[in-house]
């Protein structure tokens, strides 16, 4: 055994995610060992014992857990939350403890004698997975979030590849391993052009007999299934539904692991429009960042397509249900149609074929959540006659 390693207790010595303190060269150092959710072992870690806020040796003690996707410990004095990665603290960039390297082998915890401050320690890795243009949309937030922060590896798709999430590594069609601190799965939609799920189909079909116009529609759009990262997930044992399940974070039950675009499912909804996959891609960056990153907003999807020659914007939800109302205008000489969907006496959705320019007026509406009730029956003629009447 190397010297410059230094054994210091059993591994079954320390209770499963908790910690212990041990004397190397004289400093008190804080051990931990970690388990996943499914209770496999997910490493060890040590730093000083030291809590610089209240000046008592006391992170031993310590609650650990995870925090904005950061294994951290809590010390029991003032809760400040150190990283067990990288020895700063995320409430107080001017406190910070070293950390020493350590591991398990054969059974025995072993800790580096040598300490590494957090300025020295190399940068966390952060692999993306996903095909270029996506890809390339979550590193221009990363790097304006975070610049020079991670050491960041992009993947093209393959089904080859695999996630070995006990070695923290993705396994590349050769058999070699990638590995990462963070992983991001992105997907964006194949199409030059917006493609409308089921659903919306389905309610532009309605719409379109409403108008008494008979036009030949898209296909319907393949289910996420057809998205490898979907795939991927659902081999590394991530909960998956119409897409990989993520939170208002954009974490998958494993909070090193993030999924946006289309092969998400976020409160039970899955897009693949672009203004989707930017804004996802932000919370993901903030997150990445270790800021206080809000939570998840879905934007209001605008998606163009065109329709025989006319111009067709989807605007916000346009499926029909109980509780919702359709407001129908047409004029067919200018080549004019509208659909407004209302709920609760506010604009939910809108279908707009032939002249799209009060597109983004419709969807301020409906981002805000505008009571129109006052003005319902003047709402498919648009802004300038609204606006005239008031």
């Amino acid at each position: 055994m190397s010297k410059d390693w230094l054994p210091v207790c059993a591994l079954a010595d320390i209770v499963p995610n908790a910690g212990v303190c041990a004397l190397v060269d004289d400093e008190q150092i804080a051990v931990f060992r970690l388990l996943t959710a499914d209770g496999r072992e997910d490493g060890v870690y040590a730093l000083g014992n030291h809590d610089p806020k209240s000046r008592a040796n006391v992170l031993s003690r310590g609650l650990v857990g995870d925090l904005k996707g950061e294994r951290v410990v809590a010390s029991p004095v003032y809760k400040q939350h150190y990283s067990l990665l990288t020895g700063r603290c995320l409430e107080d960039p001017d406190l910070r403890v070293p950390v020493y390297p350590a591991r398990a082998f054969d059974g025995r915890v072993l800790v580096a004698r040598r300490k590494l401050w957090p300025h020295c320690r190399p940068k966390p890795k952060l692999v993306v997975v996903g095909p270029d243009p996506a890809v390339h949309r979550v590193m221009e937030a990363v790097q304006a979030a975070a610049p020079e922060r991670y050491e960041v590896t992009a993947l093209n798709r393959d089904p080859a590849l695999r996630i070995d999430r006990a070695r923290r590594a993705v396994i590349t069609r050769g058999g070699a391993p990638v590995d990462y601190d963070r992983l991001v799965l992105v997907a964006g939609s194949e199409s030059a052009t917006d493609r409308l799920d089921p659903g919306t189909l389905r309610a532009l079909r309605l719409a379109l007999e409403s108008w008494g116009l008979a036009l030949t529609l898209p296909a319907i759009p393949p289910e996420a299934a057809g998205f490898p990262e979907l795939g991927l997930a659902r081999a590394a044992g991530l909960p998956c539904g119409l897409g990989v399940r993520v939170n208002d974070l954009m974490q998958t039950n494993d909070p090193r692991i993030y999924a946006i675009g289309a092969c998400a499912e976020h409160r039970g909804l899955r897009r693949e429009d672009a203004d989707t996959l930017a804004a996802q891609a932000r919370t993901v960056a903030a997150a990445l960042a270790d800021e206080s990153a809000p939570a998840y907003r879905a934007p209001v999807p605008v998606r163009r397509l065109e329709l025989s020659g006319l111009k067709l914007v989807c605007i916000g939800d346009v499926a029909e249900g109980s509780g919702r109302e359709a407001l129908n205008f047409r004029d067919s000489r200018q080549a004019l149609y509208r659909r407004l969907i209302l709920e609760n006496a506010r604009l939910v959705g809108a279908l707009l074929l032939g002249e799209t320019h009060p597109t983004e007026w419709y969807r301020d509406l409906i981002a805000q959540g505008t009571d129109v009730s006052a003005r319902r029956h003047r709402l498919v003629f648009g802004p300038e006659f609204v606006e005239q009447a008031a």
